[in-house]
């Protein structure tokens, strides 16, 4: 049976990535400071091959980016939230090296992490740990 998005969104949003204070399913429409570190997983992509008449094609392509909110930009804080970035990008990296063949996919799955600042939830702009998991399903 083929992998389908909310099985695979679920899965990510289920990864306990050590350092993590409180995992959403799904986007918050308000982040508090006490809830961060906070994980959520944004709305999957995907493709797949065209089906031929002779069993051509092959399993979905399935992506999804799980996220770590890990704190205001405006607190005046960049060396340690810089640090702390650094920190869960490394807890991220060894959280996806874990993953099994069939937790999230029925492939092994490949990502990559970047840290970087963004606006969420309106006017605040956050630092951002952004792993962007892929896998066949």
């Amino acid at each position: 049976m083929i992998t389908s998005y909310a099985d695979f969104v679920a899965g990510l949003a289920e990864l306990v990535v050590p350092g993590v204070r409180r995992r959403l399913p799904h986007p918050p429409s308000q982040i508090g400071t006490g809830d961060l570190p906070l994980q959520f997983v944004r709305l999957p992509e995907g493709e797949e091959g065209a089906l031929t008449a002779d069993g051509g094609g092959g399993w979905p392509r399935l992506a999804g980016e799980l996220v770590i909110v890990v704190s205001p930009t405006h607190q005046g804080k960049a060396q340690s939230s810089y640090a702390a970035t650094v920190a869960l990008i490394d807890a991220v990296s060894s959280t996806l090296r874990n993953v099994l063949p069939g937790q999230l996919c029925k492939s092994k799955i490949a990502w990559s992490v970047r840290g970087t600042q963004d606006y969420l939830g309106g006017d605040t702009e956050y630092w951002l740990v952004v792993a962007r998991v892929t896998g066949n399903g």
